[in-house]
């Protein structure tokens, strides 16, 4: 079990295997699970484990693949916490999901989230859920997923309630300041009612 953030769900059931060389630490992770999520292609890799002045970087890369509903609630751990923000159900969410995750930290103890480095790219298919503030359910959704420390971005088609949306694009800032934290756009033909359960009447 290894434990990358004390607040998150911990890897496990990893298997690989490292190498030291000098001041240098590299791990390969043949496969492992996150929140039952299949982590494949895994890379830890410290370059310098010891350094004078600035500390060193640790870098973890991989893939996750498995269903949605878990990729979600690792959104709702701390520190990104985004459960009052995410514009869904987490519980109400299904579909399948592949991201490809990098995530860097300087080698101490005590990290703020402001001095994590994280890059995602990835996608869902299938997606559904339920919305959180209006009682739209979305369907047949296909969503592109893309972020880092700065931003996060969903985007793509899904049908919202009776009507066909050809893109939505939801975007959240991590660590805006003084601004509203979460961006919409959404695109298509709607009916009626899905509009005043938008709030667009």
């Amino acid at each position: 079990t290894l434990q990358y953030i004390s607040t998150m769900a911990p890897v496990q059931a990893a298997r690989g295997a490292g190498v030291l060389r000098g001041n240098r630490f590299d791990l390969t992770i043949a496969e492992a699970r996150i929140n039952d999520l299949v982590i494949t292609n895994g890379r830890v890799e410290a370059p310098r484990l010891r350094s004078q002045g600035a500390p060193g970087m640790l870098s973890i890369s991989g893939q996750a693949d498995g269903d949605a509903r878990n990729m979600i609630e690792l959104l709702l751990q701390e520190p990104l916490a985004l459960g009052d923000r995410l514009p869904v159900e987490a519980a109400s969410v299904t579909g399948r999901g592949s991201v490809r995750l990098t995530l860097q930290r300087p080698l101490m103890h005590d990290v703020q989230f402001e001095d994590w480095r994280f890059n995602i790219d990835g996608e869902i298919n299938n997606f559904a859920g339920q919305m959180t503030s209006r009682r739209v359910a979305l369907s047949n959704g296909t969503m592109r997923i893309r972020g880092d420390q700065r931003a996060v971005t969903v985007s793509g088609p899904v049908r919202a309630g009776a009507s066909d949306i050809r893109e939505v694009r939801w975007t959240e800032y991590l660590n805006r300041r003084g601004r509203a934290s979460s961006e919409y756009q959404i695109a298509g033909v709607f009916d009626a009612n899905d509009l005043q359960r938008l709030g667009y009447s």
